[in-house]
């Protein structure tokens, strides 16, 4: 037997393991060749690393995200909306509404109460938002005649 459980070590001796797989997730996490990789850019992933002290915890925070995106598709599944963690237009903008959810954790300036409540929220706007950009940008192509004959009213 390997004895390699959690239960068979001290807190002290996980916790060195744990800030090197916090430490180096950006490189395993987000390694295409690996069958692992996860929608987040290594830069997202760094920042996650620099506010989590466990893998755990990132797990959670990855899982928060993803449940954001699952709960807005099933909540507006009458109007298809699909959200594609892979698009490379989005993950920029995932992993700036993580350093602007952090600052705003770091100076407490909306005294958030609940952490992953407020994640989750900010996830659910970021793909609100992105969605319905898209989906604007699809019924203007969709209906370009109708935007082209509209021109400006001027006053």
């Amino acid at each position: 037997m390997w004895g390699i459980s959690c239960t068979n070590f001290s807190p002290a001796e996980i916790e060195t393991p744990n800030r090197d797989l916090v430490k180096h997730a950006d490189e395993f996490l987000t390694d295409p060749e690996s069958g692992w990789e996860v929608f987040l850019e290594p830069e997202a992933i760094q920042l996650l690393s620099f506010w989590c002290r466990t893998p755990q915890q990132m797990r959670r925070f990855i899982r928060i995200i993803l449940n954001a995106k699952n709960n807005l598709e099933k909540e507006h599944q009458a109007l298809g909306v699909k959200i594609n963690l892979g698009d490379d237009t989005l993950k920029p903008l995932i992993t700036k509404t993580l350093r602007r959810y952090f600052n705003v954790l770091r100076s407490n300036e909306k005294h958030v109460k609940d952490v992953e409540n407020y994640l989750y929220g900010t996830m659910t706007n970021l793909f609100g938002i992105y969605w319905n950009k898209l989906a604007g940008a699809k019924y203007r192509a969709q209906h370009s005649e109708e935007f082209k004959n509209q021109g400006v009213i001027s006053d």
